[in-house]
């Protein structure tokens, strides 16, 4: 996007949402870019279902993949950690390229498992998460599972808690 261009966005913004909100916007997407540029991950950028080879009945009732924010997830988490029983496995229905995962890994969870239906999402998802565990050092266990939600078993030895933001 040039200069010209992303000075117009930014006026339409303030015009709509206010400075103030423009600002904290601003900084929860700087705070998802310095989240990847700190474990040399991509979860930030978009990708569009209409670009994505995805072999499923239900192709028509996906969306666009746009990472949660890291910020406001954190703080989601921070509330209930205290809730979240011991020994539990986090699931993401619709984990795109991983990020609410790999945020989710530093909460305690013995287990986080993504499922997704696009083939390229899933690659991604995986190598972040094979990225951000050698970074971070979390002693998570992930798994990435290429399937459509409504497809996916949830296993019931696992202690389960789901994840639904999106």
């Amino acid at each position: 996007m040039n200069i010209i261009k992303q000075c117009a966005t930014l006026i339409t913004t303030i015009k709509k949402k206010g400075l103030w909100q423009t600002i904290l916007k601003g900084w929860v997407i700087r705070n998802d870019i310095y989240f990847d540029s700190k474990y040399t991950i991509d979860t930030h950028s978009h990708e569009y279902i209409n670009k994505l080879v995805i072999d499923s009945t239900n192709k028509d009732r996906g969306t666009p993949y746009q990472g949660t924010r890291v910020v406001p997830l954190q703080r989601c988490l921070k509330k209930i950690e205290s809730m979240i029983p011991q020994g539990s496995s986090f699931i993401d229905f619709g984990c795109g390229k991983g990020r609410v995962l790999l945020v989710a890994s530093q909460f305690g969870f013995k287990k986080e498992i993504g499922v997704e239906f696009d083939h390229e999402l899933c690659k991604i998802s995986k190598e972040n998460c094979r990225i951000f565990k050698n970074k971070s050092g979390v002693a998570s266990d992930f798994s990435i599972i290429e399937s459509d939600v409504v497809d996916y078993v949830i296993k019931g030895e696992d202690n389960v808690f789901l994840c639904l933001i999106h």
